[in-house]
């Protein structure tokens, strides 16, 4: 389905804009990238220890961890989004070397890349919590549906409106992760514990134990993961958005 995603969502905007609209959003994409060097990990942190805890034994704490981790990616993101948004909305000529009407374009679309951007990262927090419950199954069924959600999303909207239907896309896909996530691990939950649906609370104590592992892994994720980016960035001031 991914491969399948690629493939149909990047051909149905090549025949709606142009290559050009595939480079700018290649570009896009590697731009708000880059702000994930402030990801402190927190994610697969959470995953990590939920997967140490037995819930039948110790359900508050486990709970502990998913509240804390999802507390704080979600605080995290809105900044790095909000800042992300301050700083390339300000250098757009930069980011994009070529023609104004792309300029515009990315001008215009970058608030919607950005939520999508923090919802995402929501998402990854729920997900890696579901995996750490030790119900990675439901995880990847659910990658499946909402991939396939933002396939048809994309075969309807692509056509209609280019690169702002591969956005909304992935942010139809996203916000299905976070609904359909939610209702499973409250599901699992209050199996072992007595909780509402909208229950979610802050510790400071599981806080340090999640950062301290979490900034260890996530020095190799960036440092890989700048590579991509980069090499975009020079490729589309040296050869073009094509």
């Amino acid at each position: 389905i991914n491969i399948l995603l690629t493939f149909v969502g990047y051909k149905l905007l090549v025949n709606h804009g142009g290559l050009e609209a595939l480079g700018l959003w290649s570009i896009l994409s590697a731009a708000i990238f880059i702000i994930r060097i402030g990801d402190v990990g927190m994610g697969s942190s959470a995953e990590r220890h939920v997967a140490l805890i037995s819930i039948k034994e110790n359900p508050k704490k486990l709970k502990n961890y998913l509240d804390t981790a999802l507390i704080i990616n979600t605080a995290l993101f809105s900044l790095l989004a909000i800042i992300g948004w301050l700083i390339f909305s300000n250098n757009i000529e930069w980011i994009i070397p070529e023609k104004e009407a792309f300029q515009q374009q990315a001008y215009d679309i970058l608030p919607l890349m950005f939520f999508t951007f923090v919802v995402s990262n929501i998402a990854n927090v729920l997900t890696g919590g579901i995996r750490g419950l030790h119900l990675g199954y439901l995880s990847a069924y659910l990658s499946i549906v909402a991939n396939v959600l933002q396939l048809l999303v994309i075969i309807w909207l692509v056509p209609k409106i280019g690169i702002t239907g591969l956005a909304l896309g992935q942010l139809a896909q996203n916000i299905l992760t976070v609904i359909v996530a939610w209702i499973i691990i409250f599901s699992t939950l209050k199996k072992y514990i007595k909780i509402s649906l909208f229950n979610v609370s802050f510790s400071k104590e599981t806080f340090k134990e999640l950062f301290g592992f979490s900034l260890k892994a996530q020095a190799v994720n960036l440092i890989n993961g700048l590579f991509e980016p980069l090499s975009k960035f020079i490729v589309g001031h040296t050869a073009g958005m094509s």
